[in-house]
């Protein structure tokens, strides 16, 4: 499978958290065993066949601990966990780029010739768009925390959350064009 498809599937377990994580009608042994399941099978194939990503081992590690608290009796993953999920999100993107390879690149990088992989505009380029994720999940991560302290204000909140998806989407779709032929030269 190309790699962006392969990012696509790493936010599968986090998709199903957020559409379950506020259904009344499911117990919270699915709302959090679900994504841990799904985690777990995808960091389990992904290490038979390579190497996870930060995201998919961060992913299972996350869903692990809170599915343990929640089941020893704690309440604090499913009150808060819109808000540490978005932390743990920011810090998984932005704990790449201390590495060689920023999250983005090791998804996308399977367009490319492996001899790219090393090329500074393909990691600078990838580094940046990692960083502006990382950064919109910590702003998630502070509305979704505005929403609990002003719950009168909670949907908007949520609305601001979701829309700081937006110019992320359009950020990243415009740079990883324009960066490797503009801006790379500009700063060599």
């Amino acid at each position: 499978m190309p790699g962006i498809i392969w990012l696509k599937m790493a936010f599968v377990p986090w998709i199903v958290h957020w559409s379950t994580v506020n259904n009344h009608s499911l117990g919270t042994p699915a709302k959090m065993g679900i994504p841990l399941l799904l985690g777990v099978l995808l960091w389990g194939y992904r290490r038979g066949y390579g190497s996870p990503t930060w995201m998919e081992t961060g992913t299972m590690f996350y869903f692990a601990l809170a599915g343990l608290l929640t089941v020893l009796g704690s309440g604090f993953f499913t009150v808060y966990g819109d808000v540490v999920g978005s932390l743990v999100l920011s810090g998984l993107w932005m704990g790449t780029l201390a590495k060689s390879m920023p999250l983005t690149g090791d998804y996308i990088k399977w367009h490319f010739h492996p001899a790219l992989w090393s090329n500074h505009v393909f990691i600078k380029t990838n580094a940046i768009i990692t960083a502006v994720w990382g950064g919109i999940y910590l702003l998630q991560a502070v509305a979704a925390l505005a929403g609990h302290f002003t719950p009168a204000q909670a949907f908007q909140w949520m609305l601001v959350r979701h829309l700081l998806l937006v110019p992320a989407i359009i950020f990243t779709i415009w740079f990883q064009k324009w960066y490797p032929t503009h801006g790379a030269a500009s700063c060599d």
